[in-house]
This record gives C-alpha cells, structure tokens and sequence, in this order.
C-alpha cells in the first residue's frame, strides 16, 4: 500500500539541470548536423550548375564539349587550388592508345580526399591505307606524343564528368536531370503537410 501512495519523484535542483544541459546538448548537435547537411547540399548544387555556354566548344564530328582546359581551371576554382592527377593506367590496344586517369580533390565541406575515375583513348596517327595489324611499321614518327595527352585529355574529362554538370556531365545528352537537392525537398513535403493538417 506504501507503494501506490508514494509520488513519482521529479528531478530536482541539479538533476534538473543535468537533464536540460543533456537536452542543449541534444539540439545544438542536431543544429550542428542540419548546418552541415544544408553547407554540403549547397556545394553540389555549386557542382551541378550548367557550364558556362561561352566555355562549351563543338567538335569538327558535331558533338559538343568542354575542353581540358577550362576543366582544369573550373576544378582548380571550386575545390581552392586543392586538385590532383594521377595516370592509373596506360596501354596501346591495336592502334590505339587507352589511358585511365584519376583526378583526387579535397572536399572543401567534408575535408575528404575524394576520387574520380575516368577513361579515355586516342587512334595513333599512321599513313594511310595500312592494315591495323601493320601499323607499327607506318605509325607517324610523333604518333605517340600526340596520342598519349589527347587520350590523357579525354581520361581527364571524364572523370570530371562524374563531379557534376559544371564539368559536362549532361553536355550531349538527351535528358538532363537537374540537381535539386534533399534538404529543399524534405522541407516542401513537410510545407505540404502542414497546408494538408
């Protein structure tokens, strides 16, 4: 019977305070993690803006492209200076030259070396009209040095391709999806909501 009479006992005095500095303490991580989440989201929507179309040249074949160059640059813009190549791979299949290159950048949010991959080839120059099989006997004395940077080049555009679309990833494609972002999104649902309740 004592029991049941008994009240349930409220924190008191530094109990009390205990249990509201656990509850700061609890918000102002949230706070923290929201402030982190909205600084990263804004930096991929930086990424996933359209390149500038005075930047954006056209092949003699038709199709449209950024040139190395301006990657370079445009990378060198948005991660601070803080930009790395390095050739994965190199090799000569047939008549061609086949490179896999990596671009390393420090995310300036996440303070992350980050990596990116990509692959591109180059024909190596030979006289014309010689079979493929016999191409090392009639392959252009500089072949070589002009083959290796294009291919190089195009190992290097795309592996930007994959950071965003400020670096070409939706130049010459049919459908572009434009990067809206998570935090946006779940914010409009919960406005959406709230005007439903």
């Amino acid at each position: 019977m004592e029991e049941q009479n008994k009240e349930v006992e409220q924190p008191q005095g530094g109990e009390l305070q205990k249990v509201e500095e656990k509850q700061e303490v609890a918000r102002t991580e949230a706070q923290l993690k929201m402030e982190f989440r909205s600084q990263l989201e804004a930096f991929t929507k930086l990424l996933n803006y359209a390149p500038n179309p005075k930047k954006i040249a056209k092949h003699k074949q038709g199709y449209l492209y950024l040139p190395v160059s301006v990657v370079e640059k445009d990378l060198f813009k948005m991660f601070f200076g803080m930009v790395q190549y390095e050739v994965l791979k190199s090799e000569q299949i047939f008549n061609e030259i086949l490179v896999t290159a990596r671009i390393k950048v420090l995310h300036p949010v996440l303070n992350q070396w980050l990596n990116y991959d990509g692959v591109g080839s180059s024909v190596i120059q030979q006289d014309a009209n010689t079979k493929v099989m016999d191409f090392h006997q009639f392959k252009k004395p500089n072949a070589m040095q002009l083959a290796f940077p294009k291919a190089y080049a195009e190992a290097i555009k795309n592996a930007a391709k994959k950071i965003g679309k400020r670096f070409g990833a939706d130049i010459n494609r049919d459908i572009e999806d434009n990067y809206e972002g998570f935090i946006k999104a779940q914010k409009e649902e919960k406005k959406e909501e709230e005007t439903v309740n």
